[in-house]
C-alpha cells in the first residue's frame, strides 16, 4: 500500500511593484504526491505566451513587464490528494517618468513675476532648480518667482523624480531686463548758423536704443 502524501501550499506568493520594462517573478511552495502547477491571472487561468512563461510550474515569470500585466496572479496547485489555490498576489506596474513639456525661456522685466511650467507622467515630485542649483522649496509642476531682480537671470529647469527614475527637463533661460535710466543729460548749447553743434547722452539699461527728438518730434538721423 502506498499512501499519497497530503497537498499542502508551504509558500505563498508576495505581492510585487516593479517599472515597466523590468522583470517580475511568482514563485509558490507545496508539497505533496503528484503536483500539478496553473497559473491564473485575474481568476483565469493562463498559458504561456508573449512575455509570460512558467504558468504550469512553480515560478511564473513575466519579462519587460507592461502595463496590461499589472492585475493579480495566484495559482491552482493540483496533487494526488486533492487541490489548493494560493492567495492572491497583486502586480502593481509603475510608469517610468517621462515629460510631456517642457519649460520654455521668459524675459521679463525687473520687478515682474516669471513662470516656468512642466507637464509630466509617472512623477511622484518635483525639484527646480536654478544654473543646476536647487531651489529650496520648489517641488511642484509650476515654478513662480515674484518681483524679479536682475539676480535671477540664469538657466531654470526641473528634475522629475518618479518611482522608476529620475529626468531633467531642459533648460529655460530667464532674461532679465533693466528699465532705461539716463545717467547723463544733454547740455544746452549755443551755437551760430552753420556751427556743427555735438549733443551727448548717456544711459544704462537693457537693450537700448536711441532716438534725438526735436520739439518733441523725431530727428530724422538719430545715434549715440
Amino acid at each position: 500500500l502506498i499512501m499519497d502524501e497530503d497537498l499542502q501550499i508551504t509558500a505563498q506568493p508576495s505581492d510585487v511593484e516593479s517599472c515597466t520594462g523590468d522583470l517580475a517573478t511568482y514563485h509558490i511552495g507545496a508539497s505533496g504526491s503528484n503536483l500539478n502547477y496553473r497559473w491564473e491571472y485575474n481568476s483565469v487561468p493562463l498559458n504561456d505566451f508573449g512575455n509570460v512563461s512558467g504558468t504550469n510550474t512553480n515560478t511564473l515569470v513575466i519579462q519587460k513587464i507592461e502595463k496590461s500585466n499589472a492585475g493579480v496572479y495566484n495559482c491552482l496547485v493540483t496533487g494526488s490528494c486533492g487541490s489548493q489555490r494560493s492567495i492572491p498576489a497583486s502586480l502593481v506596474v509603475n510608469d517610468t517618468a517621462a515629460i510631456t513639456q517642457q519649460p520654455v525661456n521668459d524675459t521679463v522685466c525687473i520687478g515682474n513675476n516669471a513662470e516656468f511650467r512642466i507637464s509630466s507622467a509617472g512623477a511622484k515630485t518635483y525639484q527646480w532648480q536654478k544654473d543646476e542649483t536647487d531651489i529650496p522649496g520648489s517641488n511642484t509642476q509650476v515654478l513662480t518667482l515674484t518681483n524679479i531682480n536682475a539676480a535671477d537671470s540664469g538657466v531654470y529647469r526641473c528634475i522629475v523624480i518618479g518611482t522608476c527614475d529620475t529626468i531633467y527637463s531642459d533648460g529655460a533661460l530667464l532674461k532679465v531686463m533693466t528699465p532705461p535710466q539716463i545717467t547723463i543729460q544733454p547740455l544746452a548749447v549755443n551755437a551760430c548758423e552753420g556751427q556743427q553743434v555735438t549733443l551727448h547722452s548717456e544711459a544704462t539699461g537693457s537693450e537700448l536704443t536711441w532716438q534725438w527728438m526735436k520739439n518733441g518730434n523725431p530727428v530724422a538721423i538719430s545715434g549715440d
